[in-house]
């Protein structure tokens, strides 16, 4: 749970962010299972981040493979993340701007691994977020 309030630019009132519930072992990502998070958008109204968690004692390489709303490859980025660490990245389509309705798809091949991805997009007005999860 992370509660960071985000004072936008533009000086209006801001959020208070977003609450991800936990999660059972039995719903985490393994090794070598694909999930899709969806409605990635990075354009003057909406940016989008990925945030993982690992949640094994070991460190594991996540794939992030970005596509647009066609379905076209644009790239694959990787994370790594310690034991039982987090990491968010913000602004995933940044290089790609403007798209709408993109999406990514993310695994792992690291052995033993037990991961959880989602995704956040957020009003760039008001840094309102809206979580999604991976499908």
């Amino acid at each position: 749970m992370s509660r960071t309030y985000n004072m936008p630019g533009a000086k209006v009132a801001g959020t208070f962010g977003q609450g991800i519930p936990g999660i059972p072992t039995d719903r985490m990502i393994t090794t070598g299972v694909k999930k899709r998070i969806i409605f990635m958008n990075e354009n003057d109204e909406l940016r989008s981040n990925v945030g993982c968690q690992n949640g094994s004692p070991e460190t594991v390489r996540i794939f992030i493979e970005l596509f647009n709303s066609e379905g076209d490859p644009l790239e694959t980025r990787t994370m790594d993340l310690q034991p039982y660490s987090n990491n968010q990245i913000t602004r995933v389509f940044r290089n790609y701007s403007p798209i709408s309705a993109g999406y990514v798809d993310i695994w792992t091949t690291t052995d033993g691994a037990s991961i959880y991805c989602y995704g956040s997009v957020l009003d760039n007005l008001t840094s309102d977020p809206t979580t999604v999860l991976p499908q």
